[in-house]
């Protein structure tokens, strides 16, 4: 199948401009396959590194390292065309929209389609990965041996080429083969097309630091001046890798957040022995010092991780009930158990119910597929 395809190296202008002419031009009908390669290992934001289109029997590979391409206008055609956008496991390469589009209202196409997220409403696996499900469904053996190759080099290997393109040339037979797999007015495929709806609202959001400290692994088992503590730490370590673009985790790694709660004053030493590397604490550790000393400041308030809630005894019973219930419906749609029963959605349902709130799982899709629950 490899050898069916034309491959099209975009590092100019002219030929940019082409390529975003034949997208506009493409219809309803047709199908334009999409992937990213990027890094992001020491920043806070991706690098983009490389984008990968399949249009018929066309592969499109763009430089973004090539000088004098105008990605901003691209991606303003990309999010106007009329055809259906294939990608497979999408959250990493649409944040890269999201990331290239800010400023703008929406770097979206219209119309885009997950396979992974499409597999899991058909209860073939919930996080199967490109390589196993090609091989699953067409019998083709993906080589991956690029997968952590550095991508930020030039000129990239054919080694590589070819990685970037067997990511994008066989979603639409992947597509067209798990469309044959729905029945006829399938429920489940109304449900995927909500479950991709929210997810796209979910990524344009903006992220509140002040709550950021909610979800760290842990914040449960800290009392109420650890998490205030938690709480400012959080915020502070996400905005001062914001505005320098590195990444959180090398200002303080996420287990070392609630330990350096647990500390009533820190020094460098407590700092490694909480558990910050080294460089972290020789580069960063007079900034979480402070931090941690301005945090003791902060007045007190009622502060509770999501997963506060769901591990009180008196929810224990309601917990066990909610999960078999979310089960049994999953099990029914015959969908992956994973998208009703995760431990996001469950601790979610306790936290709002404490604070009269709608949860997220008697909203949207998850309403019509559990039902009242009335407990």
């Amino acid at each position: 199948m490899l050898d069916v395809f034309s491959c099209h190296y975009i590092n100019d202008q002219e030929m940019l401009t082409c390529f975003s002419e034949r997208l506009l031009n493409l219809d309803e009908s047709s199908y334009v396959a999409f992937d990213t390669e990027f890094t992001r290992n020491r920043t806070f934001y991706p690098t983009l590194e490389l984008l990968q289109f399949a249009v018929d029997e066309d592969v499109y590979f763009i430089d973004p390292h090539a000088e004098n391409l105008n990605l901003k206008d691209f991606f303003k055609v990309f999010s106007n065309i009329k055809s259906t956008v294939l990608l497979f496991a999408a959250t990493e390469d649409l944040e890269i929209l999201v990331h290239e589009g800010r400023g703008n209202p929406r770097y979206f196409p219209k119309k885009i389609v997950d396979l992974q997220s499409l597999y899991a409403f058909l209860n073939i696996s919930y996080n199967i990965g490109l390589k196993n499900i090609v091989e699953k469904e067409l019998g083709i053996t993906l080589l991956k041996e690029e997968t952590h190759s550095d991508w930020s080099l030039r000129p990239l290997s054919e080694s590589q080429l070819r990685y970037a393109k067997e990511d994008v040339i066989y979603l639409l037979p992947l597509y067209q083969q798990v469309m044959h797999k729905f029945k006829p007015h399938d429920c489940r495929l109304l449900f995927y097309e909500e479950y991709m709806s929210n997810m796209l609202f979910d990524l344009e959001k903006e992220i509140d630091p002040e709550h950021l400290y909610m979800f760290v692994k842990g914040a449960s088992s800290l009392n109420k001046k650890e998490l205030k503590i938690l709480q400012y730490l959080c915020k502070w370590r996400y905005e001062f890798a914001r505005a320098h673009n590195i990444a959180p985790n090398w200002i303080i790694t996420n287990g070392a957040l609630c330990n350096l709660c647990k500390e009533n004053r820190l020094t460098f030493k407590t700092l490694i022995r909480c558990g910050v590397k080294y460089p972290a604490a020789k580069t960063y550790g007079e900034l979480v010092i402070r931090w941690h000393e301005q945090a003791s400041l902060q007045p007190d308030t009622n502060l509770y991780s999501t997963d506060y809630f769901i591990n009180l005894k008196e929810n224990e019973k309601s917990a066990q009930k909610l999960k078999t219930l979310l089960l049994n419906r999953a099990h029914t749609l015959n969908i992956a158990k994973e998208l009703l029963c995760n431990r996001l959605l469950m601790n979610d349902f306790f936290y709002c119910r404490y604070f009269h709130r709608t949860p997220i799982l008697e909203t949207s899709w998850y309403q019509k597929a559990i039902g009242p629950i009335n407990f």
